[in-house]
């Protein structure tokens, strides 16, 4: 990939949106997520939230968008490739620097805009988080299909559904 995703507009919808799984595979790379997710050795789960903010724009419409907000310690500036949270991992860092938004809905904010516009989106983080923990389980159990021991955990924490207002 060259470093561009383009944004995908929905027909008969007032959304747009970004590639979900080449957008994920970006920023988690970026920040060097994807790596450590990805490394047989690993033996932590990488962290991500996933969030979402909204707006009025008129009494009647507004908009909603949601995105992924790093909370991994161990995240990499990748201009300086220093750790984005600092030693600690508590430094506080501007949100503009590690929320990324990749689905926007113009439209009233109510629970049925989350379940129809945004039902794709939960759907994708739900198989990105199986795939990477089968991956992960792939890699601990036994061949012979010795199912993983309770102190086991997955590759992947499940992404992590907050509200941002």
């Amino acid at each position: 990939m060259d470093g561009i995703i383009p944004i995908q507009y929905e027909a008969d919808r007032e959304t747009g949106s970004f590639d979900y799984r080449q957008f994920t595979d970006y920023i988690l790379s970026k920040f060097g997520l994807l790596q450590i997710a990805d490394d047989p050795s690993t033996t932590e789960p990488v962290l991500v939230a996933a969030t979402f903010d909204g707006g009025a724009i008129s009494r009647f419409v507004g908009h909603v968008t949601g995105g992924y907000k790093l909370v991994e310690k161990c995240c990499r500036n990748p201009k300086t490739n220093k750790l984005l949270f600092g030693i600690s991992g508590n430094e506080k860092v501007q949100s503009h620097i590690h929320c990324f938004l990749i689905k926007t809905a113009i439209a009233k904010d109510t629970k049925l805009l989350y379940q129809v516009e945004f039902g794709d989106f939960f759907q994708f983080l739900k198989a990105y988080e199986q795939e990477k923990q089968q991956s992960f389980f792939h890699r601990i159990c036994h061949p012979f299909g010795r199912q993983p021991a309770a102190l086991e955990r997955p590759k992947l924490r499940p992404f992590l559904v907050t509200a941002v207002r």
